[in-house]
């Protein structure tokens, strides 16, 4: 009878009247790490444009091809995470004439689809709004 006197009167002790405290939560439970925030219009269509160059550009264009012409390289390299740092106003315009005109530079047909030609468009009219360029002259 004692026994089952101190059993009762420790367990009312630990309890203290209150409801247990809820365990911490394992670190391995936790809540997982914020998403990472989107990336930025311009830079979701510097790579687009990236993506059309490199399949159409990007033997004489990517560093790691056997293929690549130092010369092009020069102008950009399409493995550089900055691909598009080098390009000047003239050659920024002269990438969508390529693509309008469908023209590889020694003038082969390079396949280019007219969603290649609206993205070529769209990257070059927003890098020469980002960097304040002059407009073309017509």
């Amino acid at each position: 009878m004692i026994r089952g006197a101190i059993a009762a009167a420790l367990a009312l002790a630990g309890c203290g009247g209150e409801a247990a405290a809820e365990p911490a939560a394992p670190a391995s439970i936790a809540a997982p790490p914020p998403e990472p925030p989107a990336p930025s219009p311009e830079l979701v269509l510097r790579e687009r444009a990236r993506l059309v160059l490199e399949s159409r550009c990007g033997q004489c264009h990517i560093g790691a091809y056997d293929s690549a012409i130092p010369g092009a390289l020069a102008v950009f390299d399409l493995a550089e995470l900055e691909w598009d740092a080098r390009l000047t106003a003239e050659q920024l315009d002269d990438l969508n004439v390529r693509m309008e005109r469908d023209l590889g530079p020694d003038g082969e047909a390079l396949g280019v689809t007219p969603e290649d030609r609206a993205t070529i468009a769209e990257y070059v009219a927003a890098a020469h709004a980002r960097r304040g360029d002059p407009a073309p002259a017509e």
